[in-house]
């Protein structure tokens, strides 16, 4: 179990639980216009997994379209550049190593519109192969404080290439639900969520749920003790947004297993569904120095992406931006490795 992680190519044999909606993408992205599709959500509805691991085996690894199994897929996220041109030229580097041109270069000549993104592409794909490029967390471009024009014209160029078939180029983009009217202020997205290209992911079935936590323990031949599941279900069903909580309580059963049964008594004491996450931070904070618990509210403000008449969102902030506060050093290295195990 990736606990807060979501689940990528790595971890795809394990993702269940998502069939009905893997087909539903397959099937728009099986349409001549579904070239360009979004993929929303409220945040931990388990998007970027839906994407990253399900739609990615049943396209790259199952071929479910004409092809598809010799196409590239490449991953990028808005905030992981200085601007989204930076994002997109990074991206489009990883994927394609034969692109001689530097990031900087690179986004400079896509910003200007001196190179397409179709005319970039040409040498690098082989004959029948097409890039899909997933955007995940699209909702970046406005937490970022990229400028206005940037984020207008990287959306229109994408959708552009994309929705012109001898680019080669599809697009996939996730996007937390709240976001959606942002994206309506760009006339190419507004046209694909108009058109039906647009996949709204709404909370998980208890059903569904189940094989989520079953599944990935039977196919490596782990078991749960008696009652376990039904204990996770009943708190997941009275906790708004459950996923992530359930995701972390796994990851948390599996490291406490009695060889290869994850236990009730391991599952009560992690606290359950709505304890496990607080039970942990607690015991963490509890642990740290009074001027490092001091730069909690420091630390977390950053995280925030808080705009007037809009609700708050989350934005990813660069370790960078606290290298120089000790104690914020020392606070998000404690959280982050001890309780997401994942910094």
């Amino acid at each position: 179990y990736p606990g807060l992680l979501w689940f990528d190519e790595d971890y795809a044999p394990l993702f269940f639980g998502r069939d009905r909606e893997v087909d539903d993408l397959v099937g728009k992205m099986s349409e001549p216009e579904g070239r360009v599709l979004l993929v929303s959500g409220a945040s931990g509805s388990g998007k970027s997994s839906l994407v990253a691991a399900g739609l990615w085996h049943a396209v790259i690894n199952e071929g479910r379209l004409p092809g598809s199994q010799h196409w590239v897929w490449q991953r990028i996220q808005p905030s992981n550049g200085e601007t989204p041109f930076h994002s997109l030229a990074q991206g489009l580097k990883q994927a394609f190593r034969g692109i001689s041109r530097s990031v900087p270069e690179l986004a400079k000549d896509l910003a200007g519109r001196q190179t397409t993104i179709g005319e970039l592409l040409a040498p690098h794909l082989a004959q029948g192969q097409e890039l899909v490029l997933f955007i995940d967390q699209l909702e970046e471009l406005f937490t970022r404080a990229f400028h206005s024009e940037d984020i207008q014209n990287v959306q229109a160029q994408l959708v552009a290439a994309a929705q012109h078939k001898p680019n080669r180029l599809r697009l996939v983009a996730t996007v937390r639900s709240e976001l959606i009217a942002r994206l309506e202020e760009s006339e190419p997205i507004l046209q694909v969520l108009n058109a039906g290209y647009h996949y709204h992911l709404g909370p998980v079935s208890p059903r569904a749920l189940q094989d989520m936590i079953e599944q990935p323990a039977q196919a490596t031949g782990y078991v749960f003790e008696y009652q376990v599941i039904d204990e996770i279900l009943r708190e997941a069903a009275q906790e708004p947004g459950s996923l992530p909580l359930v995701a972390y309580v796994l990851k948390q059963l599996f490291e406490r297993r009695h060889e290869r049964t994850f236990t009730r008594h391991g599952y009560k004491a992690i606290g359950g569904v709505a304890g496990a996450i607080g039970t942990q931070a607690d015991q963490v904070m509890a642990g740290l120095a009074i001027d490092v618990r001091a730069a909690f509210d420091n630390v977390f403000a950053e995280l925030v992406h808080l705009e007037r008449e809009r609700p708050p969102t989350r934005k990813r902030a660069s370790f960078a931006r606290f290298i120089p506060d000790k104690a914020a050093n020392h606070l998000i290295h404690a959280l982050a490795g001890q309780i997401a195990g994942c910094w």
